[in-house]
């Protein structure tokens, strides 16, 4: 998870108005991991939740099958205007029920007492976690990039 936050000249309705063009019509939520991913559109992919974005970075990679990878990289974005002054505030993170998977087996190797099972389990949280950083950096650019004029 990696927050940001950065300010913009735009006022919030031309940021706004920006987002529009990368919002996805096709319903995906993070909860969802076996749900086919369809629209191929490098880049974020956002919906419209009241006055904030939700959405999904992606990055084109595909699996064995040719489809799309179904693990994305998920962001926030939350627009304040106070004083006249606009800032983009958001954060990103990855697929919750995998992490949640990872936290309850690390919770229960550590009451089973299995040490060796545990150092597995966080080397291969790690490599998860650690994969996932250049996916959000790319998210993290691209808002920047559209709005942060």
């Amino acid at each position: 998870m990696r927050f940001f936050s950065f300010d913009s000249t735009l006022s919030s309705e031309e940021i706004k108005h920006r987002c529009l063009y990368l919002l996805e019509t096709e319903e995906h939520s993070p909860w969802n991991i076996f749900k086919e991913y369809t629209s191929a559109r490098r880049g974020l992919h956002l919906y419209q939740t009241d006055e904030d974005f939700v959405g999904y970075f992606e990055s084109g990679e595909r699996n064995r099958q040719h489809s799309l990878q179904r693990i994305k990289i998920w962001i926030k974005v939350k627009i304040k205007e106070k004083n006249g002054k606009v800032t983009v505030k958001g954060y990103t993170y990855s697929n919750p029920i995998i992490l949640l998977a990872i936290l309850s087996g690390a919770i229960s190797m550590i009451f089973a007492k299995d040490f060796l099972a545990l150092g597995l389990l966080l080397a291969i949280a790690f490599i998860f976690l650690f994969s996932s950083l250049k996916d959000e950096d790319n998210a993290i650019t691209d808002i920047e990039n559209r709005i942060a004029k």
